[in-house]
């Protein structure tokens, strides 16, 4: 485990003939994408605030995803961040079930789930994400640990602008924030 923050980006894509054509030149770039895997995503918030309807207060998310290849439990927050990224610890669960009921057991509620399906590829310390979202659209999320968040962001952008994506399709918002703003 390192001290390092998560650092993302992610736009928005119109369609699916941009998906294809930022895909390409992911490709022809050497960025294989993997083959389309579901990822189911269990998150998790104090259960007071999901009972009270203040679930966008939350301080932090502990998640559960469920993929094909296994299950991780991430926390997820921006304690102490003043920067906008996100701290991040991460590991692997053998039981997914059983975490969720512990979750529960110590106060915390279920209060969204997330499916999509994804195509991943990482290339050095740089991890690019093709996601189609169940209720949202299709999105590409880059990201890249570091210790120097301004590094990390210079050079996601520059990745995007080197795919032919405009900064008008940056989505500053996460995942659960996009969903809470449409459910």
């Amino acid at each position: 485990m390192t001290n390092n923050s998560e650092v993302e980006i992610r736009y928005q894509l119109k369609d699916e003939t941009e998906s294809a054509r930022v895909r390409n030149t992911l490709n022809a770039n050497g960025w294989v994408l993997g083959k389309p895997v579901k990822q189911e995503d269990i998150y998790f918030c104090d259960a007071n605030l999901k009972h009270t309807g203040k679930t966008k207060d939350s301080q932090y998310v502990l998640r559960v995803r469920q993929t094909i290849g296994g299950a991780k439990l991430t926390y997820k927050s921006f304690e102490g961040s003043t920067d906008g990224s996100w701290i991040e610890i991460e590991s692997s669960i053998s039981d997914p079930e059983a975490v969720q009921l512990m979750l529960s057991k110590i106060g915390l509620a279920e209060y969204m789930r997330i499916t999509k399906i994804r195509e991943s590829s990482k290339i050095g310390d740089v991890e690019v994400n093709l996601d189609k979202i169940q209720g949202l659209g299709v999105f590409i999320e880059m990201e890249v640990m570091s210790q120097d968040v301004q590094v990390g962001r210079d050079l996601l952008r520059d990745l995007a602008e080197s795919l032919g994506i405009p900064r008008s399709q940056t989505v500053t918002q996460g995942y659960v924030q996009l969903m809470e703003n449409v459910i």
